[in-house]
């Protein structure tokens, strides 16, 4: 994702999973499966967050973005701890839980620019999951982009890389 984006006064930071999962079952089971897990990740972004922050970048400067996984988890942190971030990318993603036990965002995101983006055939993430948590950020006030594609691999496509571009250009601006 990084060496693709054209933004060159951007800086990353990437935080990786340890063994390459930030939880060990899909997002979409019960909440008690993926714990402690998804806890630890999202203190992860927490402390990058804090590490950004006390290098003195303001929040209203970082983007959260996330692929498959990732997004699930930008999506999560996002709406279980809505701090003024400049803006997230969730690309094919949603927010985490069993559909009997999902919920929107905890607080107001009131114009923080979110973009979504999915596959209608993705095998891992089912698009009315990625339309419903869509939905769930507009009602808590964010600024949403949906943008759904029939690309048959789980992967970041082009349509994404042009949305976080556009996310990034805007948070520029």
């Amino acid at each position: 994702l990084v060496e693709a984006l054209s933004a060159s006064d951007v800086a990353y930071r990437l935080p990786q999973a340890p063994g390459s999962s930030w939880w060990p079952q899909r997002f979409n089971v019960q909440r008690s499966e993926n714990e402690p897990w998804l806890g630890e990740a999202l203190a992860t972004i927490d402390h990058e967050l804090a590490a950004l922050v006390g290098g003195g970048l303001p929040l209203k400067r970082i983007v959260l973005v996330g692929f498959s996984q990732g997004a699930c988890l930008v999506a999560e942190h996002l709406a279980r701890r809505p701090q003024g971030v400049a803006g997230a990318a969730v690309l094919t993603g949603a927010l985490v839980g069993a559909d009997d036990e999902w919920r929107g965002p905890d607080g107001r995101l009131d114009g923080i620019p979110v973009a979504f983006t999915t596959s209608a055939l993705d095998g891992w993430v089912p698009v009315e999951r990625v339309r419903s948590s869509a939905q769930a950020f507009v009602e808590a006030g964010a600024d949403v982009t949906l943008q759904i594609d029939n690309d048959p691999d789980h992967r970041i496509g082009p349509d994404a890389f042009a949305a976080v571009e556009r996310l990034l250009a805007g948070v520029a601006a």
